[in-house]
């Protein structure tokens, strides 16, 4: 066999995609779903001390945004990729304020 052959056969045995990636995103969902349950738990706590439906719309912000940098963090960490840098500060700075607008809810309701 040629060259030609052999990347032939191999683009036709990885045309459903890369098996590591399949692996990693199969992976990836376990961190997530930790990660939205801490968070729902500890949100869920606080809906019921304080009955808010502000409190509410932010706090699910804050929950997909930080699986969202967990994600991203968890996929720089196993595929290192130089985009998952960027997607991870991305996600966390979008974490840091939706935590911040959810702190200037608990403030204003005091």
């Amino acid at each position: 066999m040629n060259k030609y052959d052999i990347l032939k056969k191999s683009r036709e045995e990885n045309k459903n995609g890369d098996e590591r990636e399949r692996l990693i995103r199969k992976g990836i969902a376990i961190p997530t779903l930790i990660a939205m349950g801490v968070i729902g738990v500890i949100l869920m706590l606080l809906e019921t001390v304080y009955l808010e439906t502000e409190l509410l719309g932010n706090s699910l912000f804050v929950l997909f945004a930080v699986a969202t940098a967990v994600q991203q963090w968890y996929m720089l960490l196993v595929v290192k990729q130089k985009f998952y840098i960027f997607s991870g500060i991305l996600c966390t700075i979008n974490s840091i304020i939706g935590i911040r607008n959810l702190i200037d809810t608990f403030v204003s309701m005091m």
